[in-house]
């Protein structure tokens, strides 16, 4: 125990004396970040939403169909060695399926939600290094674009299939180590989640709720309009980006105190 202790304290004390030596500045810096990098990366997708459970999201345990992918390119510009301003693209897939879920509540097999969709989303924010390198916390407003293919029916066995076009303005939060290999390359693993800030037709990532369908009575029924089962939509992303950087001019390798 007393060894544990010794060594826990040590390695604290090594890390209070390599981040108060640690050179500072821009280009005077041996983590100095390239002034201008461009980023290439993919990640998995998991969504969460009106067609993931009833209640709160991943109240009945991750679901594998829920699972997507993702492509991303993006474009980062270094204003110091705390911020840099972030733009890009990313291009990827929704899905989700909770038949299996909702047939635990109403064993007749009438209700259900599925769909699957693809997306572009256009991405602007800020990078912010807490400790002036590796580490950043991402935040950002998006703008995903989805072509949905859902199909819902409900207990009474209404049903609304189709496809639908949406807009939804989204808040995406990230955080991730940005790794450096060479002075030029690093590798960056990360974590994010994209929060859907409305949740109306056209303005979803799932299709609920959807436009108003007839039902088998003759009169007009609209799903998602029951504040019970209707919540935000989002999704969480796990993945890895490669940025190629380069620099407004070389950075100097001296120390600076």
């Amino acid at each position: 125990m007393r060894n544990t202790r010794i060594f826990i304290i040590t390695l604290l004390l090594l890390s209070a004396v390599g981040v108060s030596a640690r050179p500072r500045g821009l280009y005077g810096t041996t983590h100095a970040k390239p002034t201008h990098s461009i980023t290439f990366g993919g990640a998995a997708n998991y969504y969460y939403g009106d067609a993931e459970t009833q209640n709160f999201f991943i109240s009945s345990g991750v679901q594998g169909q829920n699972f997507g992918y993702n492509g991303q390119i993006t474009y980062r510009y270094t204003f110091n060695e705390y911020l840099r301003l972030r733009a890009g693209l990313q291009v990827g897939a929704l899905n989700a399926d909770n038949t299996e879920l909702f047939a635990q509540a109403y064993p007749n097999g009438l209700a259900y939600r599925k769909f699957n969709s693809i997306f572009g989303m256009p991405q602007i924010g800020v990078e912010f290094y807490p400790a002036g390198w590796m580490f950043y916390i991402y935040a950002g407003f998006e703008l995903p674009v989805s072509k949905i293919h859902y199909d819902f029916s409900s207990v009474t066995a209404v049903q609304a299939a189709g496809t639908s076009i949406s807009a939804l303005p989204t808040l995406g939060i990230e955080l991730g180590f940005d790794i450096r290999i060479t002075q030029n390359f690093t590798i960056v693993p990360f974590i994010a989640v994209h929060q859907g800030l409305a949740d109306a037709p056209g303005m979803n990532l799932d299709g609920w709720p959807s436009y108003p369908v007839t039902s088998s009575k003759g009169g007009e029924y609209s799903f998602g309009t029951s504040q019970a089962n209707k919540m935000l939509d989002g999704f969480f992303q796990i993945g890895v980006s490669f940025a190629f950087g380069w620099y407004k001019q070389p950075p100097c390798h001296c120390y600076h105190y």
